[in-house]
């Protein structure tokens, strides 16, 4: 998995339904759930920070879950 896809937020964590935990492929941001805002950088595909307090996508993908 390359490492921006790695770093997208979880759609389970975002409905406080993810059951992988550590094991989660996708991030797990405590303060970006708390958020609307997404990182402009991310929109740009230079943002890598795991702890960013912004959303990496308005909507976390379902779908993107469902693949892993």
């Amino acid at each position: 998995m390359d490492k921006q896809k790695s770093l997208m937020d979880c759609y389970y964590f975002f409905n406080k339904t993810c059951a992988k935990g550590d094991k989660c492929p996708f991030r797990h941001c405590h303060q970006a759930r708390s958020t609307r805002v997404v990182c402009s950088f991310w929109k740009k595909a230079v943002c890598f920070r795991n702890n960013c307090s912004l959303r990496d996508n308005p909507t976390p993908d379902l779908l993107a879950c469902l693949r892993i």
